[in-house]
């Protein structure tokens, strides 16, 4: 695997990884981890909405 594509897919496992974990911690609001991670509500409810602690609002 070339270099770039090693960086990406390291960067997609630690985000994920983050919105996985996070939300255990302590019931983390969706809107907050959307903003702290640049993305969107939609995405984290789509992509994660198995992770059990993402309040929705």
């Amino acid at each position: 695997m070339e270099r770039t594509r090693r960086f990406y897919v390291v960067l997609h496992i630690l985000f994920s990884s983050y919105l996985c974990h996070a939300p255990m911690q302590e019931g983390v609001d969706v809107y907050f981890l959307a903003e702290q991670m640049g993305t969107s509500v939609d995405m984290i409810e789509q992509h994660y909405k198995h992770v059990n602690g993402i309040k929705q609002f």
